[in-house]
């Protein structure tokens, strides 16, 4: 099955979000701000990210089930329950230690855009099971 444009753009959106995001880490030298510190709406968007990891990892799974393939190279076509989990754990803490060294204006573009990513490929992985 061939990968559509839509697909694999927004494969590259997001590796090039990730890699920019990372980049800007390294790059800026923020302070770490702790969790306390963070304000409520950093707060409700990291919960909100995690929410959407957690609905990509199970809408996946679905996906597969219904014998759907996996698109992100990183997992490969087949990847296990567990390979899938430990990924968006991976994603979830990542995003988190992150987010800790942006300032409160990179943060909240960070986790947003995050949300926006992990939610359209679940979004994506929902309509691909029920078409």
């Amino acid at each position: 099955m061939k990968q559509s444009k839509f697909k694999r753009g927004l494969l590259i959106m997001g590796t090039l979000f990730l890699s920019l995001s990372l980049l800007g880490c390294g790059l800026m030298g923020y302070k770490r701000a702790k969790w306390e510190d963070w304000d409520k709406v950093d707060q409700i968007l990291y919960g909100t990210t995690v929410l959407v990891t957690y609905t990509d990892y199970k809408s996946t799974i679905d996906g597969l089930d219904a014998g759907l393939r996996e698109l992100n190279p990183i997992l490969g076509e087949h990847p296990s329950d567990t390979t899938l989990a430990l990924f968006s754990v991976g994603v979830a803490l990542g995003a988190y230690y992150m987010a800790q060294y942006m300032s409160p204006a990179d943060r909240k573009f960070f986790l947003g855009g995050l949300t926006f990513l992990k939610g359209a490929a679940s979004v994506n992985n929902w309509m691909r099971v029920n078409d």
